[in-house]
């Protein structure tokens, strides 16, 4: 058994998955994922070595999320940014 598999919720969202694990937990197939990620319609990637990519498991949820509204990733996260903009300008 995976001793990563007990970490608690909030622990587990910011685990960091590599990429064949990131395309099985989204359902993606290896290809898939990768087209995706290079057409920049994907969370970036945390380059963990030279030739290795990794990514939360928090942002692959935020992006199944915006899959499920039926948005764009790159509109999402615009979107996002806006409303942190309004939120700072309120401050």
């Amino acid at each position: 058994m995976n001793a990563l598999a007990h970490l608690p919720p909030g622990i587990a969202q910011n685990r960091v998955v590599v990429t064949k694990e990131a395309a099985e937990f989204c359902g993606l197939s290896l290809s898939t994922f990768r087209r995706l990620n290079a057409r920049n319609q994907f969370p970036a990637p945390i380059r963990l070595s030279e030739r290795r990519l990794g990514w939360r498991v928090s942002a692959l949820l935020e992006w199944l999320d915006c899959r499920e509204q039926g948005r764009e990733w790159h509109e999402y996260r615009a979107a996002l940014a806006g409303d942190d903009s309004r939120k700072s300008a309120r401050s």
